[in-house]
């Protein structure tokens, strides 16, 4: 067999020929190899192309700026353009604002994302841009206010706010991706505390003029808030037509959200379904910053319900209000614009508890200091109030009343309660109070008109356990004081109560205390059980400060007809109390003494004062 011999290649045969041969053979191969060598050439022709053009980097990142803030803009720091692995343009030492020396805003650094193909050649349009670290100072307006943050009422801030974005949306072109990393919110003072800080928000949108959405975080007086916000049509919601609108806020003092649809052309516009709630009414307005209004703290507070708000107010239909554990519902309309925000509303409760409104108002004193402690009557200045409330069942402390109806309104500072004909232990009572505090110096004037109450029923719901009377009785009372604070009260209070009961008896006193014989001396509360009934009991008790004073009282039963007068200094505990007993008993009961009729006095400490026949002063 012959060997075959592979022909040598002929001297000085070009490999280059041998490689044309090989890719004709190989047209695919061709192409990518083509392809591989134009696209290395034009990276390095773009390459060079941008590094050669970072002062029109600049140029077009100052214009960007201006263009998205109007306002002048330096940049201090260097500009960089970067093709791979992202292309992206970046600065530092941006100075944003007129005045060079004192700027609006500074930022750390920005970063550009660009497009890649518009980067290839030459260009920097801006698909994304993020802010680090930027601080904003509030610019103060003419008349010395600023114009973020510390404006007239909540309105005016929302409004603000509104229209910084209104603004903003057509300066941002193309731009459809704006990050604030790190932010901060300063007053002009430079001693003042940021007004917000480490603020991490976002603006995203698919499109130019597309759907809108900002979400993020902030620290705001002290507390980190996160916050978003989603429109669905911005262009229409700013020229005045409808948008979907979606805000949700949530903070340790306060929890927010709102879904519906909104407008936005010279004022804000907004209905649908709004929740808000909050762990202390009073924290809540105080870190919202409004701290010139003086709010008591009633607690946890939340509402709900369809809300319809505009420049002027809100109205809040199909409304659920939850106060101090009370909840009600009905509807709520709150007006602002004149000099104090007016709300009106009717709520209906199934319970409403105004024992915690009582406290928050005028908290009970735990001590001697805490009767020096303001009682809160400011807030009656700030509002106009004209709500009706209706309640199946209502407390004051133990107190329980039935289908109570009541109207409270606030009006030029003066506040006027009514409750009227609720049902109370197989009666009714009537309660009207109206607490004036135009002045420094606030008074309060009180009726509380009683009828037909089952005495032994409210004793103990009042406290009052050591005596016990039952009975059909009549109540009707007057109070008038000045009300600063409780010492107040107990050096200037005023009352005056007409008291009637009928057929019922006595529990705790011991009958034969007048029908004992001469030497016994000591009064005394006896265990319930011990029980004289009576025909009719009628007093007249006046009150000045701690003093009380007995003007008249009479008990009148088959046995014996008793009258009394007398005065108890409530911060000494002392008793002194003259009376007459006139014995009209029949053989064998507790007053069938078979003595004349006696005078008698009750002098001492309470609760053990001693019992005396006057004339000869000695013990009955």
């Amino acid at each position: 067999m012959t060997e075959r011999r592979i022909p040598e290649r002929p001297e000085g045969r070009s490999t280059v020929r041998g490689t044309l041969a090989y890719l004709r053979r190989r047209p695919f191969a061709a192409t990518g190899l083509l392809l591989l060598l134009l696209g290395a050439v034009a990276g390095v022709i773009a390459y060079a192309s941008l590094s050669l053009r970072q002062d029109d980097a600049r140029i077009l990142l100052v214009d960007r700026l201006e263009r998205l803030t109007a306002q002048p803009v330096s940049i201090d720091g260097p500009v960089t353009v970067e093709l791979f692995p992202s292309s992206r343009l970046t600065a530092s030492g941006i100075r944003i604002g007129s005045d060079r020396s004192k700027p609006v805003l500074t930022i750390d650094g920005i970063v550009a994302e660009l497009d890649l193909v518009d980067a290839v050649f030459g260009t920097a349009e801006i698909d994304a841009l993020t802010l680090r670290r930027p601080q904003l100072k509030v610019l103060p307006s003419p008349d010395g206010s600023t114009q973020a943050g510390t404006t007239e009422t909540g309105v005016d801030r929302l409004e603000a706010v509104t229209a910084s974005l209104r603004d903003l949306l057509p300066r941002l072109g193309e731009l459809t991706d704006l990050t604030i990393v790190d932010g901060v919110l300063r007053t002009p003072r430079p001693d003042a505390a940021p007004l917000i800080t480490q603020a991490d928000l976002s603006l995203k949108r698919l499109t130019e003029g597309g759907a809108a959405r900002i979400e993020g975080s902030y620290i705001w007086r002290g507390d980190q808030t996160r916050l978003s916000v989603d429109v669905g049509a911005p262009s229409a919601f700013f020229e005045g037509g409808r948008s979907s609108v979606d805000v949700s806020l949530a903070a340790p003092h306060l929890t927010l959200s709102f879904e519906g649809t909104g407008s936005f052309q010279t004022s804000l516009a907004l209905t649908g379904s709004f929740s808000l709630s909050t762990p202390s009414l009073k924290n809540a307005v105080a870190w919202l910053g409004d701290e010139r209004t003086a709010v008591p703290d009633f607690g946890a507070v939340s509402l709900g319900g369809m809300l319809d708000a505009s420049r002027t107010g809100f109205n809040l239909s199909d409304a659920t209000v939850t106060l101090a554990d009370s909840t009600g519902r009905g509807a709520i309309e709150l007006l602002s614009g004149s000099a104090r925000t007016i709300i009106n509303g009717t709520l209906d409760f199934d319970t409403l508890d105004l024992t915690p409104l009582g406290h928050a108002v005028a908290p009970l004193p735990r001590d001697l200091l805490d009767l020096q402690r303001p009682i809160a009557t400011a807030f009656i200045r700030d509002y106009d109030v004209d709500l009706r409330l209706s309640a199946t069942t209502a407390t004051i402390g133990d107190v329980a009343m039935n289908d109570v109806a009541a109207t409270a309104m606030f009006n030029d500072g003066v506040a006027t309660l009514d409750l009227g004909d609720a049902s109370l232990y197989g009666g009714e009572a009537r309660i009207h109070l109206t607490v004036d505090a135009r002045d420094g110096r606030p008074r309060a004037q009180a009726s509380i008109r009683l009828s037909g109450i089952d005495m032994g029923q409210l004793l103990p719901a009042v406290g009052v356990e050591a005596i016990g009377v039952s009975g059909q009785s009549d109540l009707t009372t007057t109070f008038d004081s000045t009300v600063t604070s409780w010492a107040d009260i107990l050096r200037r209070g005023r009352s005056n109560t007409t008291l009637s009961i009928r057929s019922g008896r006595v529990d705790g006193v011991d009958s034969r205390l007048f029908a004992a014989p001469r030497n016994q001396t000591p009064f005394q509360l006896v265990a319930a059980g011990n029980r004289t009934p009576f025909s009719r009991i009628d007093a007249q008790i006046d009150t000045f400060g701690t003093r009380l004073q007995l003007g008249s009282l009479t008990i009148d039963s088959a046995d014996a007809l008793l009258s009394a007068r007398g005065d108890f200094a409530a911060d000494r505990g002392t008793i002194d109390m003259a009376g007459e007993l006139r014995a009209t008993a029949q053989a064998g009961s507790p007053f069938a003494t078979g003595a004349p009729d006696k005078q008698f006095r009750i002098h001492g400490t309470w609760p053990d004062p001693t019992v005396t026949e006057t004339g000869d002063d000695k013990p009955i």
